[in-house]
């Protein structure tokens, strides 16, 4: 690189931010490439180092690059786009990109229902409740961290089949467990969405940095009959997912 910013008249730490934005669009550093260190840049800039950290904040807050807790500083690959749907779930968008997906289980938590997880659930508050705890990736990245939670009463089987995958590390598709149970039909009644920061639960499980936004689903999935079946939560990085609604859909 060996490039030395000039006196342009434009404060030093925006023309190395303005001089790597151009860089990156222009194909020097991939989608996915790791930067060097912090230290190696500002050298090769003839600037500070807290200069070129000034400028890579500034890459980050506009999307261009983003961090891995203990990896370091990546330029930003195009975000996945995911189709939301009343019948589309993760695993049929993944297909339909030619992505190899897994989603696995993180941990298993017996609990009782609080009244609205019961409402929702169609069930009584304080009835027994299953939480499983699972994280999604695509083609081996993070892709997101959430947590399923269905009634006891209406899948009596289905926290021993959970344990048994959990203590397997197997594939989990969670629609179809349902339909294994016997449902059939199963839809998303409806749907929320929203972006905040992250918790330090998501920080380590994605391997994202702080500053990073994630994006937030709860969705409520039931059978053909209209009757619940689970609830899930999910947070996806905003730097990797990104959502299409189709019309089918019930935001809440």
């Amino acid at each position: 690189m060996n490039v030395r910013p000039g006196e342009t008249g434009v404060t030093l730490w925006r023309e190395v931010y303005e001089r790597l934005a151009r860089e990156i669009r222009g194909g020097a550093f991939a989608p996915g490439q790791q930067l060097p260190p912090d230290t190696e840049l500002a050298k090769d800039y003839g600037v500070a180092r807290q200069t070129m950290r000034r400028a890579l904040s500034a890459l980050r807050n506009q999307g261009m690059l983003r961090i891995e807790q203990g990896r370091g500083t990546f330029v930003t690959d195009q975000p996945l786009a995911f189709r939301i749907g009343g019948t589309i779930f993760l695993d049929q968008n993944l297909r339909a990109l030619n992505i190899l997906g897994r989603r696995r289980i993180l941990g298993i938590e017996l609990s009782t229902a609080s009244s609205d997880v019961a409402r929702k659930l169609g069930v009584g508050t304080g009835d027994s409740i299953t939480g499983v705890r699972v994280k999604a990736t695509a083609d081996g990245q993070d892709i997101g961290v959430g947590e399923n939670v269905f009634a006891v009463s209406s899948f009596p089987d289905l926290t021993q089949i959970c344990e048994e995958l959990f203590q397997t590390q197997a594939h989990l598709s969670f629609p179809e467990l349902i339909k294994n149970c016997g449902r059939k039909g199963l839809h998303r009644a409806t749907i929320r969405i929203g972006a905040r920061p992250p918790t330090l639960y998501e920080e380590q499980s994605l391997n994202i940095d702080r500053t990073e936004y994630v994006i937030e689903t709860i969705s409520s999935i039931v059978d053909g009959d209209k009757s619940p079946c689970f609830l899930s939560f999910m947070s996806y990085p905003s730097s990797r997912v990104c959502f299409h609604l189709d019309e089918e859909i019930s935001l809440i």
